[in-house]
């Protein structure tokens, strides 16, 4: 699964390269496929301009960053378990927020580096605040991963206790 995952991520990551690392047309002009989308946006009463599409499309942009990393990181191999005897909390937080840590760092890290690349890009405009919503988006995604994660990681655990005839009253 771990595998699956991690192919999924390198062909997100040559797709997020491909889309941010490719000279643009030198033109103010925004793509037919913005006004339609906001046409479209303005008819089901969400009515928005191109620079809050564009402020929208990075922060999805890399949703799938932070979901997927976060992935990666928290099925990774853990370290031994504690005594069986030791009492352990329901969720297992460190190792989720370790990951998690390690997600929005390397968020940080990719965005700025193509923020950086793209001043070299003929028609590329880096800003401070494009880092900033790529990085939103990726603290996002892996949002919605931590909790998926802890409950995963418990199941086991509860199944075993359930059958030692372990109860939360006892």
């Amino acid at each position: 699964m771990v595998r699956v995952v991690r192919v999924l991520f390198g062909v997100y990551m040559a797709a997020v390269l491909v889309v941010t690392l490719w000279p643009s047309p030198q033109t103010t002009d925004a793509p037919r496929w913005t006004q339609d989308v906001l046409a479209l946006l303005d008819r089901v009463g969400l009515g928005m301009s191109v620079e809050h599409l564009e402020m929208a499309a990075n922060v999805v942009m890399f949703l799938p960053f932070g979901f997927l990393l976060m992935l990666i990181l928290g099925m990774a191999p853990r370290p031994p378990q504690m005594p069986a005897r030791a009492r352990r909390p329901l969720f297992e937080v460190r190792p989720l927020l370790h990951a998690f840590v390690l997600t929005t760092v390397a968020a940080v890290l990719v965005s700025g580096g193509i923020e950086v690349v793209q001043t070299v890009i003929p028609g590329r405009v880096p800003t401070v605040q494009d880092v900033a919503l790529n990085v939103a988006g990726a603290v996002l995604g892996a949002l919605v991963v931590g909790p998926m994660l802890a409950l995963a990681r418990r199941v086991p655990a509860l199944r075993r206790r359930a059958q030692a005839g372990w109860s939360p009253a006892t």
